[in-house]
């Protein structure tokens, strides 16, 4: 929505970043596919993962609570471009998550290949 120009940078990490928008485009999808619903509950839920460790916090329980959750592990520097991107990696938080990615799929791709 913000890359496309619909909404302002503050909106990411907002209510598309909650339990219930996960649940409710699963459901949409699910009109069309079972198969793809899961898989996008599972898409959605995996990038709200890979979105906790930023210090913006994510609006898990909206609409039922306000509260952000958080991990904390790495500062947030922004939404878009170089900055957030070299801000991202002078982090040791970003390299440890970053190794652990690369290690799964290095493993997935000695498993499917063997």
């Amino acid at each position: 929505m913000v890359r496309a120009g619909f909404a302002k940078p503050e909106f990411h990490c907002t209510v598309t970043h909650s339990v219930l928008f996960a649940v409710v485009v699963s459901a949409l999808v699910a009109l069309f596919s079972p198969h793809y619903a899961i898989f996008a509950l599972v898409a959605i839920l995996a990038h709200y993962a890979a979105d906790i460790g930023s210090t913006v916090g994510l609006p898990l329980l909206w609409p039922f609570s306000k509260r952000k959750f958080t991990l904390a592990f790495f500062k947030d520097t922004g939404y878009w471009g170089w900055d957030m991107l070299i801000g991202y990696y002078k982090q040791p938080m970003a390299w440890v998550l970053e190794g652990a990615v690369i290690a799964f799929f290095a493993y997935r791709l000695y498993v499917v290949s063997a």
